[in-house]
């Protein structure tokens, strides 16, 4: 009986709407006419469902449900008390798609899961409403959204690229070729790479699995210049894939070693992305990773983890980076790319394209 109680006063303790994520109290989103127990009791089944759920690119259904019964808030604190992205793209797409309005939806999702829900908004935006943009716009909106006040108030201008790069994939139904062209409309090489890592992002999450049926390595190991942004998400599949084949993560690492130099940098910064989960749950891990091959094949691999760690939790990353030998080269890396974090302007990117 006192487990049911102390449960109760719990979930009533929660602000359900909180402050620092309400943004249009007087939309429809926000706007509940259940009383709370009744909203409590949703929460919970949408908690619960949203655990079970192992596929962020199907939860757009969950989201249009739910979003009536607990609000956007309720969603956010469900969704954001484990570190989400991918989880906040098809959020995004809802918010547009209730709301119709850009610089609303932009000032309502604002960095909720590290910038997911703003990547789903610009999908959402190419292809519905009044706003629709045809895919021989997109080169030329691209640049001025992405230079927008409305945009910069919430976000760098290198998280806006790579939310276009997830725009121009989807736009282009998934062809690399295609957002490769897009993207190269932005105005700088690193704007450009921004964008890149935003299509592959999106078509990881699409196409990634189907891929594997080709070679575990698939497309990554076929691009002459942009390999680091295809396996910063492809590298997911090809662990799931070598866990099912018995090998371990020293197997994959001695793939990386065997490719050319430039595929060999992106596998490494691949492998490092794909532990992100896994450091911030063990931080001393990364120091044990990431402490093979070259000096650029351990960089590549310190930033594929740290740069998105940080972005998550700063205290974490930096914690992280207390496990490799202080004043080595290594050390400095990871540090380095804590005080830069993701999509900085005033990285080296020499290595990844």
């Amino acid at each position: 009986m006192l487990r049911v109680i102390v449960l109760v006063v719990v979930f009533f303790c929660q602000p359900i709407f909180s402050a620092t994520t309400i943004a249009a109290e007087n939309n429809e989103l926000f706007t509940l006419e259940q009383s709370l127990p009744v909203v409590i009791s949703h929460k919970i089944n949408f908690e619960t469902l949203f655990g079970q759920n192992n596929d962020p690119t199907t939860l757009r259904p969950l989201y249009e449900e739910y979003i009536d019964l607990i609000g956007l808030n309720g969603i956010f604190d469900v969704i954001e008390a484990q570190a989400c992205h991918a989880e906040g793209h098809e959020l995004g797409k809802v918010i547009y798609s209730r709301l119709n309005d850009f610089s609303a939806s932009i000032h309502t999702c604002q960095n909720n899961c590290t910038s997911g829900c703003f990547h789903g908004i610009l999908m959402e935006l190419f292809t519905s409403g009044d706003e629709h943009l045809a895919l021989e716009d997109v080169s030329v909106q691209m640049n001025n959204l992405c230079n927008s006040g409305e945009i910069n108030q919430y976000f760098n201008i290198g998280t806006c690229y790579h939310g276009m790069g997830h725009a121009m994939m989807f736009l282009s139904d998934y062809s690399i070729d295609e957002t490769l062209e897009l993207c190269a409309f932005a105005p700088t090489e690193t704007l450009n790479y921004f964008c890149i890592t935003g299509g592959f992002m999106e078509y990881e999450l699409i196409v990634g699995q189907s891929d594997m049926q080709t070679s575990a390595h698939f497309p990554c190991n076929s691009m002459a210049k942009y390999s680091a942004a295809c396996y910063r998400y492809k590298m997911n599949h090809i662990l799931v894939a070598a866990a099912a084949e018995s090998k371990s993560t020293f197997d994959i690492i001695n793939e990386c070693i065997a490719l050319p130099s430039r595929h060999r940098l992106g596998c490494f910064h691949g492998l490092g992305t794909a532990f992100i989960n896994a450091t911030m749950a063990e931080p001393d891990l990364l120091s044990k990773l990431c402490i093979i091959g070259n000096a650029n094949d351990r960089r590549m691999c310190i930033e594929g983890a740290m740069w998105k760690v940080a972005d998550f939790d700063v205290e974490t990353a930096n914690e992280v980076c207390s496990f490799f030998p202080v004043g080595s080269r290594d050390s400095d890396v990871c540090f380095n790319a804590v005080d830069e974090g993701m999509y900085s302007l005033e990285t080296d990117y020499s290595l990844y394209f």
